[in-house]
């Protein structure tokens, strides 16, 4: 029995030495982030980048996969930080959009205005996830004080931004003049069409500022980031422990922040990293529709704690992978012949010295 029992202890241990490297290489594979030489990185957007809903003249593919890389290797830290926050955040914008029947790609807009922080804010004064002005803000609702900013809020703001998209795409009747006008404001917009003497974003783009210029080639870098940044080994950073699902309520009034951690059975830290821009006092709290956002676990938990405060409860079901679902209509839904015929003879002109690349955040 004894020589049984060693026979089968040495079996073991022979069967874990021949199959510890295989284990290992295959956790390597899952752990190790993907390393491509240059060449392969560029081979990789070259195959993908027609792929994003935005179609572009040539004379700009250049340009976007240079910011392209600029996010997958000099950035890669703050690109993954941001990808986090984009797992977060994004079901809250595709909810608003869904609700005011807006294009999908509006949801890049905040990864280009503010790198999905709440509480950036621009030297002109711009705040918050979509970046609105002070003035913005309050024409949609948005109350600014001393005691809060709804602008950093990411629920109140993004329904804000809904609003203001929409009656963007209704003046303009065209979803990228409408990102522009979102960026630059619509009247400079309704200035560069007159003297483009066409509606046509590509057309219109030269007479918009510089700023705008730059815009929407960092757009559309944005949306293949997102959608095929796992093929270069990019692993979002999570924003919330355990990588929890969130839920949405609509408040009848609002709570301090202490009172939802009780309640909630939250830290107190979490419900103002999610919440930021809360009404902090009885003054703020009895103005408004009041949103709270929070693991929904918690969310449950608040809910049966007080029913008769909680108007509408609604999860925040993220959608489907990008780069498995990628829309069948693009943002552009027709072209003319024109257009056609100029696109594809710009794809075979050499790119000029005079472009410029900005590696700048646009904001």
């Amino acid at each position: 029995m004894k020589h049984y029992t060693t026979w089968i202890s040495a079996g073991l241990i022979i069967i874990v030495i021949c199959c510890y490297p295989l284990w290992l290489s295959a956790n390597e594979r899952h752990t190790t982030p993907v390393k491509h030489t240059r060449k392969q990185t560029e081979q990789l957007i070259q195959e993908h980048l027609l792929q994003t809903p935005i179609a572009f003249p040539a004379r700009h593919r250049a340009r976007i996969q240079r910011l392209i890389v600029e996010q997958i290797e000099l950035g890669r830290k703050e690109t993954e930080i941001t990808l986090g926050r984009a797992k977060l955040y994004f079901p809250v914008f595709e909810y608003f959009l869904g609700a005011y029947n807006l294009p999908d790609e509006f949801k890049y807009i905040p990864f280009v205005e503010s790198r999905l922080r709440t509480q950036a804010r621009s030297t002109a004064g711009a705040t918050g996830l979509w970046q609105f002005m002070e003035a913005t803000g309050r024409q949609y609702q948005l109350i600014v004080n001393d005691f809060t900013d709804e602008r950093q809020n990411p629920v109140k703001s993004t329904e804000a931004a809904a609003q203001f998209l929409s009656d963007l795409l209704k003046r303009f009747d065209d979803s990228m003049l409408a990102i522009a006008a979102f960026n630059c404001g619509p009247g400079t917009v309704q200035r560069a069409i007159r003297k483009a003497g066409s509606r046509d974003y590509w057309d219109v783009e030269p007479y918009l500022p510089q700023q705008t210029q730059r815009y929407m080639p960092t757009l559309i870098a944005a949306m293949y980031v997102v959608q095929f940044g796992e093929l270069h080994g990019l692993s979002p950073k999570p924003y919330l422990p355990d990588n929890q699902d969130i839920t949405v309520l609509r408040m009848r009034t609002a709570l301090q922040c202490h009172e939802v951690a009780e309640l909630g059975a939250l830290p107190l830290q979490i419900v103002k990293k999610l919440n930021p821009g809360y009404p902090q006092s009885p003054v703020a709290a009895s103005r408004g529709t009041h949103y709270l956002l929070l693991p929904s676990p918690a969310a449950e938990i608040l809910q049966r704690q007080m029913p008769q405060q909680v108007l509408e409860f609604i999860p925040m079901t993220p959608a489907a992978e990008q780069a498995d679902s990628i829309p069948e209509t693009p943002i552009i839904e027709t072209a003319h012949i024109g257009q056609l015929q100029r696109w594809f003879y710009l794809q075979i002109r050499v790119m000029q010295p005079s472009e410029e690349l900005c590696a700048d955040d646009v904001s």
